[in-house]
């Protein structure tokens, strides 16, 4: 089964077929540098990862696109808030974005989640913004008035595609804002002319700086083509800004500009967006306090599909964690059950032919990824594997166990799950608690093995006996 896809711009579930046999190219909107990033950045950034790992599942390469936003009026006026002024301002505005770009990539590295193929930055981009503004206002898609350029959107005839809303319905209630000069409300902002002391570059029309729609355009075209495969980002992305960028590059280049978009549902708090306009944001340091293991946020992520809003709460976030046991608990059991005997100590993997259920819930794993990334459903295959797991440790089965484990942690890569290393420490103490009470288990002195068993406890370890032999794990 091919990879299906839900498509923002015809509101249909379809398969995705790479414009480039056997590439897929991505790019997805990304942060504006302007603070330190909150979960829903961390889901946004998850959501691509996966996409792209999914894809490279299937066989192709994948070329990953996101981009930083490191010039907009917010970091302007973090930058405002300093005190500083003139040249100075110009100074910190850099400051301010080099710093927070610094942290986001070090947020998502903590999170285990890896960098795409190109990162660009808006700032690093001026010549090509440039030459896309010139070709619109040449074929008259676009106007200038004084320093600035808008894009005429009556002039695109199908502005409205992607909202799916037509554009009287959308300048319903629009006003131009005081100070802009615009021929209609809906008209957006190519190029704004430099206020005094703001950051500034040359153009045809004077200093001034990119409008942010126009910044997505030119950085997804510089490395993806003038038409790519995948556009993401957050369900609240799609008008204006994506409607704004399908206008934009259509009309510059005459092609259709991307075939699937891809939205994400937002993360909320009590119903409310997660904003930093709001002061509800949940920070990465605050996740990886109550959970060092970053698997245990990528599953809460996990468990909601990703076009649905996630609403947040501490409670969610536990619940994650003690799901995420069950798949600890059983790695560590095999893994202490299996140490002892060594490798010959195990007969040969079982294949699928011999475990029906197995493959069954491999099978229920693969499809529900392929159909729009139904992640819920993905998850429910795996517990599924932890529960043949346990059923084969149970019976005796100790190689059936291992190899259900191995697709376990097979498939879980493919999700960025179980990269951590789990060896399990078991101090002298426990070792020698362990072997007292081994030895007066085979003595039949019940009573005495239960006292080590307290002790045990105590040390802040479980001990289970096991069809398979005695493990210990931590609590």
């Amino acid at each position: 089964m091919a990879l299906q896809l839900y498509n923002s711009l015809t509101q249909t579930l379809e398969p995705v077929v790479p414009l480039d046999p056997g590439t897929l190219r991505l790019y997805a909107c990304g942060v504006t540098v302007y603070d330190e990033a909150h979960l829903g950045h961390l889901r946004a950034a998850y959501l691509f990862e996966l996409l792209r790992r999914v894809a490279q599942a299937q066989g192709w390469r994948v070329t990953y696109v996101r981009n930083i936003t490191d010039v907009d009026d917010k970091i302007i006026e973090k930058a405002r808030a300093t005190g500083a002024t003139g040249e100075a301002l110009n100074t910190a505005c850099k400051k301010i974005a080099d710093q927070y770009t610094k942290s986001y990539q070090e947020d998502l590295k903590r999170f285990g989640i890896p960098p795409p193929d190109r990162e660009p930055k808006a700032t690093e981009h001026l010549p090509q913004m440039l030459h896309l503004i010139k070709g619109l206002v040449a074929k008259g898609h676009a106007y200038v008035v004084g320093g600035d350029v808008y894009f005429r959107v009556r002039a695109w005839p199908a502005y409205g595609r992607l909202s799916h809303q037509s554009v009287d319905e959308l300048r319903a209630g629009a006003r131009i804002p005081e100070g802009e000069r615009k021929e209609d409300p809906l008209d957006f902002a190519l190029w704004k002319s430099s206020k005094p002391g703001e950051p500034a570059w040359e153009s045809p029309w004077g200093l001034g700086r990119p409008g942010w729609h126009i910044e997505c355009s030119a950085m997804s075209m510089t490395y993806l083509g003038e038409s790519f495969d995948v556009h993401g980002g957050g369900r609240d992305l799609i008008f204006p800004h994506h409607e704004n960028e399908i206008a934009q590059s259509e009309a510059s280049t005459g092609r259709p500009f991307v075939r699937t978009w891809v939205h994400s549902g937002l993360v909320t708090v009590g119903g409310q967006k997660m904003a930093k306009s709001l002061g509800n944001v949940v920070r990465a340091e605050e996740l990886l306090a109550r959970h060092p293991n970053p698997d245990v946020l990528k599953l809460l992520f996990l468990m909601t599909h990703y076009s649905s809003p996630l609403d947040f709460t501490w409670e969610k976030l536990e619940e994650a964690a003690t799901a995420y046991r069950r798949f600890t608990a059983l790695f560590d059991t095999l893994d202490q059950l299996v140490a002892p005997r060594g490798a010959a100590g195990i007969a040969r993997p079982a294949t699928p032919a011999a475990l029906p259920a197995m493959t069954t819930a491999q099978s229920h794993f693969d499809e529900a990824l392929q159909q729009n990334l139904n992640t819920p459903e993905a998850i429910g295959a795996l517990f599924q594997l932890v529960s043949l797991a346990h059923q084969a440790l149970d019976g005796g089965t100790l190689e059936n166990a291992a190899a259900i484990v191995t697709e376990i942690r097979s498939r879980g890569a493919t999700l960025g799950l179980f990269a951590q290393s789990r060896a399990v420490v078991v101090n002298p103490k426990v070792q020698e608690l362990m072997e007292k009470r081994e030895a007066a288990r085979r003595a039949k002195d019940f009573k005495a093995a239960d006292q080590f068993r307290q002790e045990i406890i105590k040390q802040g370890f479980i001990v289970e006996d096991t069809s398979g032999g005695t493990i210990c794990r931590p609590i």
